[in-house]
Formats: C-alpha cells, sequence, structure tokens
C-alpha cells in the first residue's frame, strides 16, 4: 500500500509540472522563449524525477503483487492435492466424505 501512495503523490506533482511545462511551451511557440528562465528548467527536472521515481516504485509493486500471487497459487495447489489425496483415501476405506470442503473441491 506505500508504494501505491508514493505513487499517488508523486504523480499529482508530476501533472502539475506537465502543465507548467506545457504552458511554457505554448508560450515558447507564441514568440516569448520560456527556455531562458530556470522555472521550466526545473519543472522538467521535476517530471523527469517523478516519472523516474514512480516507474520504480511501480515495478516494486509488480513485483511484490507477483510473489504473493505465485504463493497464494502454491497453497491453492498444495491444498487441492491434498483434499484430493484425502477423498481418495477416504473412498479407499468405503467410507464417505463427511468434509463439506471435500465434497466442494470434488464438485467443481
Amino acid at each position: 500500500m506505500c508504494y501505491i501512495g508514493v505513487c499517488l503523490l508523486v504523480g499529482s506533482l508530476s501533472v502539475m509540472s506537465v502543465k507548467a511545462i506545457g504552458i511554457a511551451l505554448k508560450l515558447t511557440l507564441l514568440g516569448m522563449n520560456q527556455l531562458v528562465y530556470p522555472q521550466t528548467w526545473a519543472f522538467t527536472l521535476i517530471v523527469l524525477l517523478c516519472v523516474i521515481t514512480q516507474m520504480d516504485y511501480i515495478n516494486k509493486k509488480s513485483i511484490i503483487s507477483t510473489d504473493s500471487n505465485e504463493a497464494v497459487e502454491d497453497h491453492v495447489k498444495d491444498h487441492e492435492a491434498s483434499t484430493t489425496q484425502d477423498h481418495h483415501t477416504s473412498e479407499m476405506k468405503g467410507g464417505q466424505s463427511n468434509s463439506l470442503e471435500e465434497c466442494w473441491s470434488t464438485n467443481e
């Protein structure tokens, strides 16, 4: 959740900076050169830093999500394997499965 919060905060700053660069470019195209002012270059630098920061934190978030998804998938596979094995053992003993979870997993 922290990574998403950082991306949101940096994203709002980058939106304002991009808007400032857009206004500077518009004024430059109208004949009033804005590239001589340090503010234009400062906003450009802010946009670059924001984009780099956002990409870094988005990649960190996706790596964590991928790792947790793999862990969940492994847990589900292990659970399904043990449930299937328990069901087959119950059938071999001639008994019926009493577990609601086992009944549900075999009826899918």
